[in-house]
């Protein structure tokens, strides 16, 4: 079995090898789709919320005064590649729970960190209320 994943993850290298990845200006739902989803070819799209208000107001101060106290799940990984085949194991990143501004000391390198921190586990709702009050919340 072991032999048979070890085989698996070589053979997966080939088909998602990518040594470029392109960058786009906005592109159509049309062309989105058509160039890169349907081949499954990774991009980066500039541009796509610059006129959402958030961009110049969830600054770091704004979201440290809004939700620095919160506990939040912090993922950490030695390269930042959690949830991946690496070697001979399957590894996920270790979770640590921690303030929102224990974790922006970190992402703004206030404090020595080995590995790479990130969020990915808040549920919509744990924040929405506090940076945009307007909001509805939905469980």
């Amino acid at each position: 079995m072991e032999e048979a994943f070890l085989t698996l993850a070589e053979e997966a290298k080939y088909l998602y090898a990518v040594t470029h990845v392109e960058r786009i200006e906005r592109p159509t739902p049309l062309e989105f789709y058509r160039d890169y989803v349907s081949q499954n070819k990774p991009v980066i799209i500039t541009g796509a919320f610059d006129h959402w208000k958030a961009m110049k107001k969830w600054t770091n101060g704004f979201l440290r005064e809004k939700i620095g106290s919160r506990d939040v799940t912090v993922d950490i990984t030695p390269y930042g590649k959690g949830d991946a085949v690496q070697g001979k194991h399957f590894v996920k990143p270790m979770e640590k729970v921690m303030k929102f501004s224990e974790f922006m000391d970190f992402i703004e390198h206030k404090s020595q960190a080995q590995g790479i921190y990130y969020i990915q586990h808040q549920a919509k709702w744990q924040f929405s209320h506090r940076i945009c009050p307007r909001s509805r919340r939905r469980h």
